[in-house]
């Protein structure tokens, strides 16, 4: 299937998912300080009032970022994807495994009750720069494997919990970032950074 030409794709209608994802580079541009935090306002303010790709497109254009139809992958080639619609897992009285390969919305979530939920970003696709993992996590287990530069900022809410990290490394400028969200009650969370080996890859097997 051969792809829509640019003009046709500006035409197109904008979704809420569209609008978050300039919204993210927005804020991720602040941060950076390449816009003022009027700037940003003034910005913001018009991505939710745009209805088509069109209306989008200017508002990032002077700074520097990845169009909204190109993305990073974890080991840092580009892909092209369509919309990844937001994604909710569940893991009660159950395992959950991420398939390694796989393309990262701008949003998830995920509920475990007494269960196990795995997520292997290692060779993931991301489709923004801001990623939101929201967590309810109640006596279960959440753990994430990450590949080298991606950061975390961690903003759940532990409650006789365990939130940690091991073989963090300093993130790299341009990689993505995952914010943790929710709560963790009675469970643990483990973000296994790139300077993190399990005992059977120590040993020299893939785990």
């Amino acid at each position: 299937m051969s792809l829509q030409p640019k003009e046709d794709r500006l035409s197109l209608r904008a979704s809420d998912a569209d609008r978050q994802r300039v919204t993210d580079l927005l804020s991720n541009a602040y941060a950076d300080g390449r816009l003022t935090i009027d700037e940003f306002q003034e910005r913001n303010d018009k991505v939710w009032k745009s209805k088509t790709l069109a209306d989008l497109a200017p508002l990032t254009t002077d700074l520097g970022v990845l169009p909204a139809a190109t993305v990073t992958t974890a080991s840092g080639s580009l892909a092209r994807v369509d919309n990844v619609p937001a994604r909710q897992t569940f893991a009660i009285l159950a395992n959950r495994n991420q398939a390694a390969e796989w393309v990262v919305p701008s949003s998830m979530s995920s509920l475990v009750v007494m269960g196990a939920d795995n997520y292997d970003f290692r060779q993931a696709t991301f489709t923004s720069p801001h990623v939101f993992l929201n967590l309810g996590v109640v006596m279960g287990t959440v753990v994430l494997r990450l590949p080298e530069g991606v950061a975390i900022i961690d903003h759940t809410v532990p409650i006789m919990a365990n939130v940690e990290t091991k073989g963090m490394k300093p993130p790299l400028p341009g990689a993505p970032i995952i914010e943790l969200r929710g709560f963790v009650f009675m469970g643990t969370v483990t973000i296994q950074g790139a300077g993190y080996s399990t005992f059977k890859e120590k040993l020299g097997f893939r785990d």
